[in-house]
C-alpha cells in the first residue's frame, strides 16, 4: 500500500522480547505476548522535568539527551519483557543459585547486566576496534593532509557497515532473533498505518510497509555517516589507543548530530532526504520482517495504550501482572473480531461482561484482563452464529432474566406482546370477577411467560407451565426459581397430561410453527442453535394449532379465552381451525370470537379465542 502521510506522530517504538514497546510525548506501554497467549501490557506515564523539557530544545545536545533516555528505557523494557514473556517461570540454574546464595542479590538481574556488559564489550570490539585496526593496515601512498584522513575514516566507515551487515544477517538466522525482527516489523507497520490515516485495525496494518524513515536502523547509519564526516576533520592518527578514546569520547556529538538530520529529514520528504535515506531504509530490510496477525495485534495494543495515555493524563497505569486495557483498545479490538457482521454488536458484549448499560461505556477508562478475555470469548462464539443471547447465556424479558440454554428457544421480543396481551387479559379478569385466575402456560420452554406472567400478576394468579422436555422444564423451574416465581411445571405433551382442576381462565402458547421444509433454509443463528424440537410445527406450520384445537375446550372455563403466538402470513389460517367459516355461517361458534393481533412490524402475530 502506498498511501501518503497526513498524520504525523511522534510516538515511537522498538521490538523487545515477544513484543513491542512504544514510547509517546507522555507515556510509554509495552506489550507482549505471554506464553498462554495473552496479551499483557505494562504502562507508565512520563515523568518530566523542567531541566529535561529545556534539554530537549536545545539542537544536538537534545540528541544526545535522547539517545541516553531511549537506551536507558529500552534496555528496562528488555529486562521486563524477557521476565514477562517467560522469564519468570524458569528454574534458576546452578550457577545464579550459587550468586544468590553469596551475593544476596536477585541472580537472574546480575546475571543479565553481566550479559549486558558483555554484549556491550563485544560491539565495541567488533565494530570500532576492528575495523579500526584493519583500517590501519592500510596505506594510501601519496595521499596527504586532510584526503588521506578522509579516505582511512572513509574505509573504516566502510568496513564497519560491512561487519554490521554480516553481522546482522548471521544472527537473522537464529529463531528467536527472527522473532525480534518481525515484532520490529509489526511496530513499524502500526506506526505507518496511523501515520497515513487508516482505521488503525490488522487488516490495515497488514497492509502497510514495514520500514519507518524514523527507525534505529536508519539512525545506525547516519551515525556511521556523520562519524566518517567527523573524524575526518581529526585526521586518522597512528596510535590505536589515541584514536579508540577519541571516537568513544565523540560517540555523544556524533549521536546529536545524526538524531538532528534524522528528524529533519522524517519531516521532509524531499528527492535529497529519500536519497539519504534510502541505505537506512535498504538496511531494514535486514532488521525487520513481515510479522503474523498476532504480532501486529500485540503491536497495536502497545500503540493503542499509548495513544490514549497521551490523551488523557488520568488513566490507570497497567503491569504484566496486573494487566488492564484502555478502553479504546478494547473496543476495538471486540469490533475488529466482530467486523464481518453488518450491525456492531461489540458494545453489547462489552456492556455485558461489564454489567453497565451501552450509554456508559464511553465513561469506561479501562478493561481488566479477565473481564476483556471474557469479551474475546464471547466474540468467537459469536463469530461461529451463535445468537447473542446464547452467548450470554441469559435475555431480558418482560422484567424478568431468563437463562437460556442448549434445550430451550430464545423468548422474541414478539412473545413480549403475547405475554402483554395476557397479562391485560387477566387483569381485567381478575378487577371483573375478584378472584384469582388460572393460567395455563403450554410449551413453556425456558418457562418465559409463566415466569414472567406470575410476577406482573403475583397472588393474583395460579400459573402452571407445561413441556413434553424434561430438560426444558428443568431450566424453566431453575428460571422461576431465580426470578422468584412460584409456578407449578408438568411434563406434558400439549394437553394430554394436564388435569382439569376446576380448569383455566387462560390458555396461553408460544408453539412451534415452522414449516418442516423450511427449517434447513433458516438463519443460521436460528437453524444451528435453537432446538429442533421447538421449530418444527410440521408439513404446513401448523400440526399444534391443530392439536390444541381438538383439546383446548375440556380445560378452558367459559368465558376464558386463549392467546397463541404464530409465524408470518399463518395467522389467518390459525383463526380458521379455531373458528371455521362454516361454524359461523351455521350460527354454530358457540359464542367464540377471535381477534388478531400485530407485532411491532404490523404483521398478524398473536390470535386470542374468547369463549
Amino acid at each position: 500500500m502506498d498511501k501518503k502521510k497526513t498524520n504525523k506522530t511522534k510516538i515511537g517504538g522498538q521490538a523487545v522480547i515477544e513484543g513491542v514497546m512504544m514510547r509517546g510525548e507522555g507515556s510509554a506501554a509495552t506489550a507482549i505476548r505471554s506464553p498462554d497467549g495473552k496479551i499483557l501490557i505494562s504502562s507508565a506515564y512520563i515523568k518530566k522535568s523542567p531541566s529535561a523539557e529545556k534539554i530537549k530544545k536545545i539542537p544536538v545536545v537534545r540528541g544526545v539527551y535522547n539517545f541516553g533516555a531511549s537506551m536507558s528505557m529500552g534496555l528496562s523494557t528488555l529486562f521486563k519483557s524477557a521476565e514477562g514473556a517467560g522469564g519468570q517461570g524458569q528454574k534458576p540454574t546452578k550457577l545464579e543459585k550459587s550468586v544468590a546464595k553469596m551475593f544476596k542479590v536477585d541472580a537472574a538481574k546480575v546475571m543479565t547486566w553481566v550479559a549486558l556488559i558483555i554484549g556491550v564489550a563485544f560491539a565495541v570490539g567488533l565494530f570500532v576496534v576492528v575495523p579500526n585496526l584493519l583500517t590501519g593496515l592500510i596505506r594510501f601512498d601519496g595521499v596527504g593532509g586532510f584526503l588521506n584522513g578522509f579516505l582511512k575514516n572513509l574505509t573504516e566507515g566502510v568496513i564497519r557497515i560491512t561487519l554490521f551487515v554480516i553481522y546482522i544477517s548471521l544472527v537473522s538466522l537464529m529463531d528467536d532473533i527472527k522473532r525480534v525482527f518481525s515484532y520490529h516489523g509489526a511496530e513499524h507497520k502500526v506506526i505507518n498505518c496511523y501515520e497515513c490515516a487508516l482505521p488503525l485495525t490488522v487488516a490495515n496494518v497488514k497492509g502497510v510497509t514495514t520500514r519507518h524513515e524514523r527507525c534505529g536502523t536508519t539512525f545506525i547509519f547516519i551515525v556511521m555517516l556523520v562519524s566518517v564526516l567527523l573524524f575526518s576533520f581529526l585526521g586518522f592518527g597512528d596510535g590505536i589507543l589515541l584514536r579508540l578514546l577519541t571516537r568513544i569520547a565523540l560517540l555523544p556529538v556524533v549521536a546529536g548530530i545524526a538524531y538532528e538530520i534524522l528528524i529533519f529529514s522524517a519531516k521532509n520528504d524531499n528527492i535529497f532526504f529519500r536519497i539519504l535515506r534510502a541505505p537506512g531504509m535498504w538496511l531494514q530490510g535486514l532488521t525487520t520482517r513481515e510479522p503474523d496477525e498476532k504480532m501486529l495485534e500485540v503491536s497495536l495494543a502497545a500503540f493503542k495504550t499509548v495513544l490514549a495515555m497521551d490523551k488523557n493524563g488520568d488513566l490507570p497505569v497497567s503491569t504484566f501482572e496486573n494487566t488492564v486495557y484502555v478502553y479504546s483498545y478494547v473496543r476495538d479490538r471486540i469490533r475488529e473480531e466482530l467486523k464481518d457482521y453488518p450491525i456492531d454488536e461489540s458494545d453489547w458484549i462489552i456492556a455485558a461482561v461489564l454489567r453497565k448499560g451501552r450509554a456508559a461505556l464511553p465513561l469506561t477508562d479501562a478493561v481488566a484482563l479477565a473481564d476483556f478475555e471474557k469479551m474475546e470469548a464471547y466474540a468467537a462464539k459469536r463469530k461461529t452464529g451463535m445468537p447473542l443471547q446464547r452467548v450470554f447465556g441469559y435475555v431480558e424479558f418482560f422484567g424478568c432474566k431468563i437463562a437460556v440454554g442448549e434445550n430451550t428457544l430464545i423468548p422474541r421480543p414478539e412473545t413480549e406482546i403475547l405475554t402483554d396481551e395476557v397479562k391485560k387479559y387477566a387483569l381485567k379478569k381478575i378487577a371483573q370477577d375478584r378472584q384469582t385466575v388460572r393460567i395455563l402456560d403450554l410449551c413453556t420452554g425456558s418457562g418465559a411467560i409463566a415466569v414472567a406472567l406470575k410476577k406482573a400478576l403475583g397472588g393474583g394468579a395460579e400459573v402452571v407451565a407445561s413441556d413434553i422436555s424434561l430438560e426444558a422444564l428443568a431450566a424453566a423451574r431453575s428460571n422461576a426459581e431465580a426470578n422468584g416465581a412460584d409456578v407449578t411445571f408438568v411434563q406434558s405433551d400439549l394437553l394430554d397430561n394436564i388435569e382439569i382442576g376446576g380448569g383455566f381462565d387462560i390458555i396461553v402458547s408460544n408453539p412451534p410453527y415452522i414449516r418442516t421444509d423450511d427449517i434447513d433454509g433458516l438463519d443460521r443463528e436460528v437453524r444451528d442453535f435453537e432446538p429442533r424440537i421447538a421449530l418444527d410445527g410440521g408439513i404446513d406450520g401448523l400440526d399444534f394449532y391443530r392439536r390444541i384445537n381438538a383439546a383446548y375446550r375440556r380445560l378452558l372455563k367459559d368465558g376464558g379465552a386463549l392467546f397463541v403466538e404464530c409465524g408470518a402470513g399463518q395467522s389467518r389460517d390459525i383463526e380458521a381451525i379455531f373458528l371455521p367459516p362454516q361454524e359461523r355461517q351455521d350460527g354454530a361458534a358457540d359464542g367464540k370470537t377471535a381477534r388478531i393481533i400485530n407485532d411491532y412490524n404490523g404483521i398478524e402475530r398473536i390470535i386470542a379465542i374468547h369463549v
